[in-house]
């Protein structure tokens, strides 16, 4: 078994990987703004058995990492050939990876800090393969009569690839919710990729809402969202997720997945539900939880992310001068 790098498009794109955050597109999105890109390969014989793409992150006193989003290596062999390449052909402190799936039970003799993701841990998914039909029947009343109400007040949602009328609605979302959000330039250069679409409802020609989703791997998955504050009533964001799940279900997808939701509910800490899914209250996404949550589908959940150390000593630098700057 042996790991080499690769920089090739075709021989990516194996079907080794099944999250959108290891595609060659999305690579390619992140070395625009600057990061360097690495995408390696793990081989047995002439075989590819696993394949990581990791994003290069540099910190003072030449501290680097390597961190790896979505991470589908599987095995403990696997993980030794990929590290052994890393400490031999580059000088990373660590390795930060967040794996689709939880590993603890293959990792076994290698020093391992568990870290807090920056991805969401858990998602929504819709089983795209059931009918039309199938799909507004599983969801709550409430859910579908909001996204008939859109369509009797006259919401009209299209493809767009104004980036402007995003960001208009994108800053009115992040002052009314107060939330931090990309800068305007990222999102541009995020729509020009082949699997990204933007998605607008529209109401009297006027824009209320957006959506930027990721169509990859048959699986659709809505990553940004905005809407104005105008014309709030016309419950236009149903009818957006609706034509998305459409869409996504003309293209082949198989599965639409909505992208983050709260933790589900602990013990003894407070918690909500609704159509059938409990999470936790104390979850900051608690909010657009009860939104996603009434469409249906089922709960999916990442492994825990962790950061395997190559260096200890720059490793415990790095967590002091980490401590010092937050």
């Amino acid at each position: 078994m042996e790991s080499i790098l690769c920089t090739n498009r075709n021989l990516w794109e194996n079907k080794q990987n099944s999250h959108f955050l290891q595609s060659f597109d999305w690579g390619e999105f992140q070395r625009h703004f600057g990061k360097e890109i690495l995408r390696i390969q793990i081989k047995e014989g002439n075989q590819v058995v696993g394949q990581v793409q990791g994003v290069v992150h540099a910190f003072p006193l030449g501290i680097k990492y390597l961190y790896i989003p979505r991470s589908e290596i599987s095995t403990s062999e696997e993980y030794s050939c990929l590290l052994d390449f890393l400490k031999k052909q580059f000088s990373f402190v660590f390795v930060r990876f967040e794996p689709v799936s939880l590993q603890s039970s293959i990792i076994k003799d290698l020093q391992i800090v568990p870290t807090h993701p920056r991805l969401w841990q858990h998602t929504l998914v819709l089983n795209l393969e059931d009918s039309l039909e199938t799909l507004l029947a599983q969801m709550h009343s409430k859910t579908r009569y909001n996204i008939r109400l859109a369509e009797r007040k006259g919401v009209v949602i299209e493809e767009i690839e104004d980036i402007d009328i995003f960001w208009k609605l994108n800053e009115e979302t992040s002052l009314r919710d107060k939330i931090k959000t990309h800068d305007k330039a990222y999102y541009k250069e995020m729509i020009k990729g082949k699997q990204m679409r933007l998605l607008c409802g529209f109401v009297e020609g006027n824009p209320v809402c957006a959506g930027i989703f990721s169509f990859y791997n048959k699986r659709c998955t809505y990553l940004h969202g905005a809407s104005g504050n105008a014309y709030r009533n016309v419950m236009a964001p149903y009818l957006l997720q609706w034509h998305a799940i459409k869409m996504a279900q003309d293209l082949g997808c198989e599965e639409y997945d909505f992208g983050g939701i709260a933790a589900p509910a602990q013990k003894d800490k407070p918690s909500t539900e609704f159509h059938n899914l409990c999470w936790s209250v104390e979850d900051k996404l608690t909010g657009v939880t009860r939104f996603k949550a009434g469409f249906g589908g089922g709960r999916e959940s990442y492994g825990d992310s962790f950061d395997i150390i190559l260096n200890l000593t720059l490793y415990k630098l790095y967590t002091f001068l980490r401590r010092l700057i937050v």
